[in-house]
């Protein structure tokens, strides 16, 4: 068998073609004119990642000339097989050469191969992806069958992948009849501006750092100790209600009514007092202020969006801004 891979194959397909394809078995008129709509500015988001085509032979000779009509099929339509990523395997209980080349380059030949989250091995087995430790017992002589307590983490269960959206939440039934929420969207929620004891629910803008992986941040993946923006509106409007004073305002900037009425609100003496007292522990870093100015913050998650279906967190300051400012702007000059 031979494991094909195309190069951007998703992006290369011609439009034209498929019409006209189309077209020559008998579809015409609204229904055609409708198909051929769906791709008139289209723009694709592909979330498949495995490999395009899997060929099947009973001999190297067939497999080899069924590679060849097939790469010869895939340039006709514009298309070009990965030979980097494209790999042979035998599947036979004795190790069997198999030389397949496309273009005159020759694929690589495997003893296993993993597709589709299902492990191919050459002597004929398949073997799902788990991260069961049963086969080193039998490789290292053990007899003994170990203490069993849960064996949830054996199921090798991919991860839920929070994407950046409309919330959507799955109910999951686990252990004894309770249950998981995992989140497969969100936009919102619900962070903490530590030095003023202030917790408000927010939207999420946008996913801007990840320490482990960058491809999260492309993708747009919601995972704890993630750094994401959010809207700063809801913590100005806390804090211009409780000290009384303007956040993240230029100067001669025009206010609403509502918003004159509570910074410019006449109060009694002992109303004033109690403000003017709030008021010696009112400023902020500059920073923030900077960061209230453009109405986003800087917010770390603190919880697990695919264990709890919520994607809390704090908003970030002092050190730790600058440290995760320093690296946003060291990832953004790359």
């Amino acid at each position: 068998m031979c494991f094909v891979d195309l190069e951007n194959a998703f992006d290369c397909v011609p439009c034209g073609i498929l019409s006209e394809v189309l077209w020559e078995y008998g579809v015409h008129g609204p229904l055609l004119r409708a198909v051929r709509s769906l791709y008139e500015w289209s723009r694709s988001l592909v979330r498949i990642a495995s490999y395009d085509v899997v060929l099947l032979a009973p001999s190297s000779q067939n497999l080899q000339h069924a590679l060849g009509r097939f790469a010869a099929e895939c340039e006709a339509a514009g298309m070009r097989v990965s030979t980097s990523k494209s790999e042979a395997m035998v599947l036979d209980w004795k190790k069997v050469a198999c030389t397949l080349q496309v273009g005159g380059e020759f694929l690589p030949q495997v003893e296993e191969f993993k597709y589709l989250w299902i492990l191919f091995r050459s002597e004929g087995r398949m073997d799902r992806i788990s991260r069961d430790n049963w086969h080193k017992r039998r490789k290292t002589g053990g007899k003994r069958k170990p203490v069993h307590k849960k064996r949830k983490y054996e199921l090798g269960r991919p991860p839920s992948n929070t994407k950046l959206g409309p919330k959507r939440i799955h109910t999951v039934r686990v252990r004894g009849g309770n249950k998981k929420y995992r989140a497969l969207r969100l936009d919102v929620g619900n962070f903490s501006w530590g030095s003023e004891c202030c917790t408000r629910k927010t939207r999420i803008i946008d996913v801007v750092y990840n320490a482990s992986n960058n491809e999260l941040v492309r993708t747009k993946t919601l995972v704890k100790n993630c750094v994401v923006l959010v809207d700063s509106a809801p913590f100005r409007q806390w804090y211009e209600s409780h000290y009384a004073l303007p956040l993240g305002r230029k100067k001669g900037a025009k206010l609403t009514p509502e918003e004159e009425d509570i910074l410019n609100k006449k109060r009694s003496k002992k109303v004033q007092k109690k403000f003017d007292k709030r008021r010696k522990n009112s400023k902020i870093s500059p920073l923030l202020d900077e960061q209230f100015q453009q109405g986003k913050l800087l917010a770390c998650l603190s919880s697990r969006p695919g264990q709890c279906g919520r994607a809390d967190g704090y908003v970030l300051e002092g050190k730790e801004l600058e440290f995760y400012l320093r690296k946003i702007k060291a990832k953004k000059g790359k």
